[in-house]
């Protein structure tokens, strides 16, 4: 089982006050730092990977100081992925251009909306890599 799908098993058998902790760790996982590549003399002084993942890094902890993990979760989403959310702790993530893997994740019962969200869009993103994982021959 890939790293994303034990954490997103994690995240379905969170409770609230576990939150916080799955949140971070899933950005981790989904988000690795890439190299900084500071260059002092340069604009921008980093590498462009660098400086869009510090913007959804800072983006991300933002969210989670103010205590919102819902919007934390909804920057997790992975591009070309909508979501739906139910205030039972329930999401659903359908893939805008469907493919030939995963194309609707359903999580229904998680103890809070974020919790299935966060679940949600580590299914979606360890679906994809499994898509690319694939060779055609």
């Amino acid at each position: 089982m890939s790293k994303l799908l034990e954490l997103a098993e994690r995240c379905e058998k969170a409770d609230e006050a576990d939150q916080i902790i799955i949140i971070q760790a899933a950005f981790a996982a989904m988000h690795p730092k890439p190299e900084a590549d500071y260059q002092p003399r340069r604009v921008p002084m980093f590498a462009p990977e660098f400086d869009a993942w510090a913007k959804l890094r800072a983006r991300v902890l933002n969210c989670l100081c103010w205590n919102c993990g819902l919007e934390a979760a909804i920057a997790l989403v992975p591009e070309g992925w909508t979501w739906v959310l139910f205030a039972t702790g329930g999401a659903v993530l359908d893939r805008v251009i469907p493919s030939d893997g995963e194309n609707k994740i359903r999580i229904l019962s998680c103890a809070t909306p974020a919790l299935a969200l966060c679940a949600a869009a580590l299914r979606a993103l360890a679906s994809q890599e499994d898509q690319s994982l694939t060779v055609v021959e």
